[in-house]
């Protein structure tokens, strides 16, 4: 009988270490659903943050470019504006110069020389404003986009 009991007792101890082996793993499984789950959630919530961070500079980019393609638009109508006051500033160098080519000049030689100075100042003042026409609305350009980029940097680096 106590070869029985040992062997009874035997197997009461073997079964005893599996439950508790089978309780340990299921108490294993259930703190790292646990964990799993808090760690999505966190995952979650830090994903919608970095969302709603991502849209509000996305916004304030937005906002800025629409200002800043305004800002480019206006300097576009000035420099149109300009081109237009150039064009009238031809026309008025050119009357210089056929005022002066038909001034009463005392020789044929002197005439002359008044109609070339008269094209020359024409020619000069001429190129002189196309170019800085452009110059200008490169500047304008530039100073614009330059502005833009600094409303957006600054808007979404508070964020």
């Amino acid at each position: 009988m106590t070869k029985a009991l040992l062997i009874l007792l035997a197997s009461l101890a073997l079964a005893l270490m599996l439950a508790l082996w089978r309780l340990d793993t299921v108490i294993v499984q259930r703190d790292t659903a646990r964990q799993d789950a808090s760690v999505n959630a966190a995952a979650l919530v830090l994903a919608e943050a970095s969302r709603t961070t991502e849209q509000a500079r996305q916004g304030v980019a937005d906002a800025e470019g629409a200002v800043g393609y305004e800002q480019i638009e206006q300097a576009r109508r000035d420099a149109d504006a300009a081109g237009a006051a150039a064009g009238r500033l031809r026309v008025e160098a050119g009357r210089i110069a056929t005022q002066l080519a038909t001034c009463n000049a005392s020789t044929a030689g002197e005439r002359q020389a008044r109609v070339a100075t008269g094209d020359l100042l024409a020619d000069v003042l001429g190129r002189a404003d196309d170019r800085a026409g452009e110059l200008a609305a490169i500047a304008d350009r530039a100073r614009a986009a330059g502005l833009t980029c600094e409303r957006v940097y600054d808007g979404v680096s508070g964020l």
